[in-house]
């Protein structure tokens, strides 16, 4: 999962219907043996392997255990762009969703995070399955909790407090790795945010405004003036521009909800009238029809020709990984503006 998300995929959406099916059927073994009175332990035909070991052991924090690495970027990072990233990211990250970081940070692509991305959910399996193997947490049986559910809850529904001292282990063990690797990431990192850079539309001069049809009449003239010139009397109402309606998809809308919550805020600072919507792609055929454009997360981009298909005549891009990821409203809102004017 840690490889494929490295790469830009979601890596659970992929493996999922191949393995999951394997470790519920595990997972049943097991409950069986508890309803009957057996210890569920591999010597009584008991599995290790379940899917509440992936979910709230393996990838608590997002795929890649990825909120020690926050925190510890918290603690250490001296780059203001790392620290507002990772004050973005804990939030969702308690709740296992790790977007923000991944394709903020970026961790996409990254060499220098392949290794801790990677290697941390391994420590965890191991800790995990051997606390089972010597005993000291019990295999698990039927019972799931959703993976949205904070670590340390988790942890306790599922083995009481012997599960949350694993999960506290899981949680402290890659901290010196994810540690090195956010000051290594941090200097490269302040190097680049001595020097802000103007987003695309600033950099050609362009202000951020709607689009508009083949009637528009904005004025092209300099702020100031075009106050000037478009001044209304008192007590007429401006007409208001036809409201377009955006479209966000990621995997279960989630992530793309902040996105959608900053994209607002810079529609009515800029008094661009819109409506912005996030879904999960599942819900994609029956949410947009009506959508002027489809922006898709980066990690469900590989769903892009199936939407497009679906929608031949709606204008369907991915969003760029680091503005979805350091959630920057006002970059995405630009790109989506772009694509309806054409």
């Amino acid at each position: 999962m840690s490889l494929l998300f490295w790469c830009g995929l979601h890596g659970p959406n992929i493996v999922s219907g191949i393995i999951y099916p394997v470790l519920t059927a595990n997972s049943l073994v097991n409950q069986n043996l508890m309803d009957q009175g057996i210890k569920a332990t591999q010597a009584n035909g008991g599995h290790y392997l379940v899917p509440q070991l992936i979910d709230c052991f393996c990838k608590f924090g997002g795929v890649g255990l990825t909120l020690g690495f926050i925190v510890a970027a918290l603690l250490v990072a001296k780059s203001a762009q790392v620290r507002e990233l990772s004050k973005l990211s804990l939030a969702p990250g308690i709740f296992n969703v790790n977007e923000p970081m991944i394709f903020g940070l970026p961790i996409v692509y990254n060499p220098i995070m392949l290794i801790p991305f990677i290697c941390a959910p391994l420590v965890a399996v191991i800790l995990t399955y051997g606390a089972m193997v010597i005993g000291f947490l019990p295999a698990f049986g039927a019972m799931q909790v959703p993976w949205t559910t904070p670590p340390i809850i988790s942890g306790f529904l599922l083995g009481g407090w012997q599960g949350v001292v694993i999960q506290v282990l899981i949680f402290a063990a890659p901290s010196p790795s994810g540690s090195r690797s956010s000051r290594c990431r941090t200097r490269s990192a302040s190097s680049r945010s001595r020097t802000p850079r103007p987003s695309n539309r600033q950099a050609a001069g362009r202000p951020l405004r709607p689009a508009t049809g083949p009637h528009d009449t904005t004025s092209t003239q300099p702020p100031q003036q075009a106050n000037k010139s478009t001044a209304r009397p008192q007590g007429r109402t401006p007409r208001k521009e036809t409201i377009m309606h955006i479209v966000l998809c990621c995997n279960q809308g989630m992530s793309t909800s902040m996105l959608v919550k900053k994209m607002r805020e810079a529609a009515a600072k800029n008094g661009v009238d819109v409506q912005i919507d996030a879904y999960p792609i599942s819900e994609i055929e029956e949410k947009a029809p009506d959508a002027a454009v489809i922006l898709l997360g980066p990690q469900v981009r590989f769903e892009l020709n199936r939407v497009k298909g679906l929608f031949p005549n709606i204008p369907v891009e991915s969003i760029n990984p680091q503005d979805y990821g350091l959630v920057r409203g006002e970059n995405v809102l630009n790109h989506a503006i772009e694509l309806a004017g054409k």
